[in-house]
């Protein structure tokens, strides 16, 4: 991989809705699928070019966890099982 390429950004929403009847990514695991994307990210040696942030509401509550790959993809339900197909499409943009 080129050292001049750019940065993949990854918007990880961990918002938790207060109201007990709201959907939300927080309560619908979003912690731990940031920590196993973190982890994979980190094994698979991408984090020189893979940029993971705690980010915004993405507006897909009722399906998330949500994840959205800037200027790529959006994400839903994304759990820590789909975290390798995710690490696979992130080789696939880094190349």
């Amino acid at each position: 991989m080129s050292e001049n390429k750019a940065v993949i950004r990854i918007l990880s929403c961990q918002t938790n809705r207060y109201s007990q009847y709201a959907d939300c990514c927080h309560r619908k695991g979003a912690a731990d699928t940031l920590a196993a994307l973190r982890s994979a990210v980190t094994a698979a040696g991408l984090d020189h070019r893979v940029r993971i942030e705690n980010g915004p509401c993405l507006g897909y509550c009722s399906v998330g966890p949500n994840l959205r790959i800037v200027g790529h993809d959006l994400l839903n339900g994304v759990t820590p099982a789909m975290i390798p197909a995710l690490i696979d499409r992130l080789k696939t943009l880094a190349d």
